[in-house]
């Protein structure tokens, strides 16, 4: 497929192009197993992003450059499951804050390799349900140049003010603290950190 003239009933080539194609109405986009650049959802419609194959072989790449999953905080409302991501990894994510995810709603994910300079490493005011979180980390020593924030704040390498349910949490670190998880408003329920 492709981007262009991707619709219904012809597959867009990109999870991007298909987000943007629902992005007014809503809508779920089934993805098939392959890997992925990443995705930023607007627009204030309920998506739902679902692999037909799960974690495995469904791959969102930051490419060490970029956060892999990302909810445009000026559309949607914060712990909101009006965006639902589902049976993805995510790896190799870069930012800010949440080098796995920001905002949205994960379901049976895999948060792994990612990296935030400020907080949540693996996640950041996320809610994540049956997820593993591993090897994430919060790093204020991979601030880009030229960076104005904070220059000792690097917490939560795991998830930062995210929701867990039944979720797995190892070997992440943090340069701060809360290697695993920074709670600061966040709720930890029924999860294993190891």
């Amino acid at each position: 497929g492709n981007d262009i003239l991707g619709n219904e009933g012809n597959s867009f080539a990109t999870i991007q192009g298909a987000l943007n194609y629902l992005k007014k109405d809503g809508g779920t986009v089934f993805v098939e197993p392959g890997t992925y650049e990443p995705v930023t959802v607007s627009g204030g419609a309920r998506i739902d992003i679902i692999s037909t194959d799960g974690p495995d072989s469904t791959i969102i790449d930051g490419g060490g450059k970029s956060t892999c999953f990302c909810v445009n905080p000026d559309d949607y409302k914060v712990y909101s499951d009006f965006v639902n991501l589902t049976g993805f990894t995510l790896r190799n994510g870069f930012g800010q804050d949440g080098g796995g995810s920001i905002l949205g709603a994960l379901h049976r994910c895999v948060l792994k390799e990612n990296t935030a300079y400020f907080r949540g490493g693996g996640s950041y005011y996320s809610i994540l349900d049956n997820c593993l979180v591993i090897d994430n980390a919060a790093d204020a020593r991979r601030q880009p140049s030229g960076f104005s924030g904070s220059k000792g704040s690097a917490v939560g390498g795991g998830a930062f003010a995210s929701f867990l349910y039944n979720c797995t949490v190892v070997r992440n670190s943090a340069w701060q603290s809360g290697s695993g998880l920074a709670v600061a408003g966040g709720v930890y329920t029924d999860s294993q950190e190891t």
